[in-house]
């Protein structure tokens, strides 16, 4: 099991996110997020192949007629359903995930606070040395770490543009499956690329 969400609690106050010219809602907003980490941690399962899918669906709200909830099943070669959750609708603030197996249970909360837990047991985190925690916390000094070492040594990193359109991919396979009613979208995705996310859940056809 493999089970990730972004829940914000609330709509953006501003900056254009429920308008149909920034192209998506809540999953085209804080979706790619869950859905990113979903990916890197299903790590040798790979979406995509001829078992691999999408199946999503998202719900609308009042004032715009954007997304503004999203769940989205992404299938993976090795049989594993990965469930991603994004939520723009009033309440607690939650960025959390977990995977189980029949060894155990591990949970990271990623907001409000990092946090981790394994079989229901706090485990002990780093101690954060930056000057600023959250730039450690959430992963930006090892992001340029990581990317200063990759350039030194012309090797390619985890999360470079493949990785974003495989990303990408999803999410506009969750888009048209939720205009389908939750149909299974193949893997890369194979729909038409001029359109924007929402319009993709709009047409409702392949």
């Amino acid at each position: 099991h493999l089970s990730v969400r972004s829940l914000n609690g609330s709509r953006p106050a501003g900056g254009g996110f429920l308008t149909d010219e920034w192209g998506g809602g809540a999953l085209f907003d804080l979706g790619v997020h869950p859905i990113a980490v979903a990916l890197l941690a299903a790590a040798a399962a790979r979406p995509s192949g001829r078992a691999a899918w999408v199946s999503a669906r998202l719900e609308g709200g009042d004032g715009h007629s954007t997304d503004e909830h999203a769940e989205v099943t992404v299938g993976f070669d090795t049989g594993l359903a990965a469930s991603v959750e994004s939520s723009w609708r009033p309440g607690p603030l939650v960025w959390d995930a977990q995977a189980a197996s029949v060894a155990g249970v591990v949970r990271a909360e990623l907001l409000p606070r990092p946090g981790l837990e394994h079989n229901g047991e706090p485990v002990a985190l780093a101690e954060v040395t930056a000057p600023v925690p959250e730039l450690e916390e959430y992963g930006y000094l090892g992001q340029l770490h990581a990317f200063a070492g990759h350039l030194a040594t012309r090797t390619r990193p985890a999360m470079d543009a493949v990785f974003g359109r495989l990303v990408l991919d999803v999410v506009c396979a969750a888009y048209q499956s939720a205009g389908l009613g939750g149909a299974t979208i193949p893997l890369p995705f194979g729909g038409p690329r001029d359109l924007t996310p929402l319009q993709l859940w709009r047409r409702g056809t392949p």
